[in-house]
C-alpha cells in the first residue's frame, strides 16, 4: 500500500489537541524535544487562552503533526510522500527529514511571532464554498480598500476559496457571496495569513 501524509495548517487546531495524541513513545519523545527547545511544557499550548495566539497555535500544529508522523513511522508506516499547507509544510519537512525538529520549532515560533506583529487585531481568514476563484476575485476587487484590505488567500479547491484580510471587509464580501455560494464561514485564524496586506 502506498501512503502519503498531508499536514494541515492553521485553523485545524482544537482544544487539548496535544493531550489527545495517541499514546506512543515517539509522541512522548516529540513532546519532550519541543518542550526543551521552547523552554516550557508544549502541552500548555493547547488551552483556550493559549490558542488565542498564533505562536501557540502554530507550534501546537507542528508538534501534533510531527508526533503523529513519527508514531506512524515507528509503527511501520513509511509514507511515499509528505505535503503540508502553510505551517503544515514545516511538519512535512521534518517528517521527510529535510529539517530537524528543533530548527522547525525555532522557525515556526519566529514566523508566528512576526505574523502577530504584522497583522493587528481585526484581521483573519474566511472560506467561500461554491464559487469559483474568478467569482471570488471579483467580489474581493469590489470590496478591497486601503482601510479594509481583503485578498484572495488560498485556492483550496476549484470551488473552495479562502479570503484573508480585514474582518470588516471580509464580512461585506461574505454577505455578497451568500447570494450564490453554498457556504461562507470565518476561519479560526486571528491573523491575515496568506494575504498581501
Amino acid at each position: 500500500m502506498k501512503t502519503a501524509l498531508l499536514f494541515p495548517g492553521q485553523g485545524s487546531q482544537k482544544l487539548q489537541m496535544l493531550h489527545e495524541l495517541v499514546r506512543h513513545p515517539a509522541v512522548d519523545e516529540v513532546l519532550s524535544e519541543v518542550s526543551e527547545v521552547l523552554g516550557l511544557d508544549v502541552r500548555k499550548l493547547d488551552t483556550p487562552e493559549a490558542l488565542q495566539s498564533a505562536v501557540s497555535v502554530q507550534l501546537a500544529i507542528l508538534t501534533a503533526g510531527v508526533a503523529t508522523a513519527r508514531a506512524l513511522r515507528q509503527s511501520g508506516l513509511a509514507p511515499l510522500a509528505v505535503a503540508g499547507l502553510s505551517v503544515g509544510a514545516f511538519s512535512a519537512a521534518v517528517a521527510a527529514d529535510s529539517i530537524s525538529l528543533s530548527d522547525a520549532v525555532r522557525l515556526v515560533r519566529s514566523r508566528a511571532e512576526q505574523m502577530e506583529q504584522l497583522y493587528p487585531t481585526g484581521y483573519g481568514l474566511s472560506a467561500i464554498v461554491g464559487l469559483s476563484e474568478t467569482q471570488v476575485a471579483k467580489l474581493v476587487e469590489a470590496e478591497n480598500t486601503a482601510e479594509h484590505p481583503v485578498f484572495v488567500g488560498n485556492i483550496n479547491a476549484p470551488r473552495q476559496i479562502i479570503i484573508a484580510g480585514s474582518n470588516e471587509g471580509m464580512e461585506r464580501i461574505l454577505q455578497r457571496a451568500l447570494v450564490s455560494a453554498k457556504r461562507c464561514t470565518h476561519g479560526r485564524v486571528l491573523h491575515a495569513v496568506h494575504a498581501d496586506i
